[in-house]
C-alpha cells in the first residue's frame, strides 16, 4: 500500500514547480483610466490585484490583508500615496515588508533624495507608464524575465 502523505508531498512539490506563485498586489488609484492602464500592464504577471480608490482604504486593506506589493498613485483622495507608503514603512514590521511603488506626475518627487519612508520604486506618469510599471513590479517581486 502506498504512503499517501509521501504522494501528497510529491504532488505539492510538482505543483510548485509547474504553477507559478500567485502574488497579491494592492493598487490604490482614484482614476478609472489610470487603474485600467495599470491593470492592462499587469495582466500578464502571476499576480492577483485588489483595487481601492483612496488612501484611507489602501491603509486599512494593507494593514488587514496579506499583500506582497502596494502600488499607489500619489494623488489619491484622503491620504496621499506618499503618506500611505510612509505609514506602512514606519509601522509594524509585518507591514513595512510590503514592497511599494509610487506613481506620480510630480517631478519634485522624482528628483528628491531618497528617504527610508519612500517607495521602493517611483514611476513617473508619462507615455512609458505601462512598461515602467510592468518592469518595476517584476523587479519588486523578483519575477523572472
Amino acid at each position: 500500500m502506498e504512503n499517501y502523505s509521501q504522494i501528497e508531498k510529491q504532488l505539492v512539490m510538482l505543483r510548485s514547480r509547474l504553477i507559478p506563485k500567485q502574488f497579491s498586489v494592492l493598487l490604490a488609484n482614484g482614476s478609472k483610466l489610470e487603474t485600467s492602464f495599470c491593470m492592462q500592464a499587469l495582466s500578464q504577471l502571476p499576480i492577483h490585484v485588489a483595487v481601492v480608490k483612496d488612501g484611507l482604504q489602501a491603509l486599512v486593506r494593507a494593514t488587514s490583508e496579506p499583500f506582497d506589493l502596494m502600488i499607489a498613485a500619489n494623488a489619491i483622495p484622503y491620504i496621499s500615496g506618499t503618506a500611505v507608503i510612509a505609514a506602512l514603512k514606519l509601522s509594524d514590521p509585518r507591514f513595512s515588508r510590503i514592497r511599494t511603488i509610487l506613481l506620480t506626475s510630480d517631478e519634485n518627487l522624482m528628483n528628491s533624495d531618497r528617504r527610508d519612508t519612500d517607495a521602493d520604486y517611483t514611476i513617473f506618469k508619462d507615455g512609458n507608464l505601462m512598461s515602467n510599471l510592468f518592469d518595476a513590479v517584476k523587479r519588486s517581486l523578483a519575477l523572472p524575465n
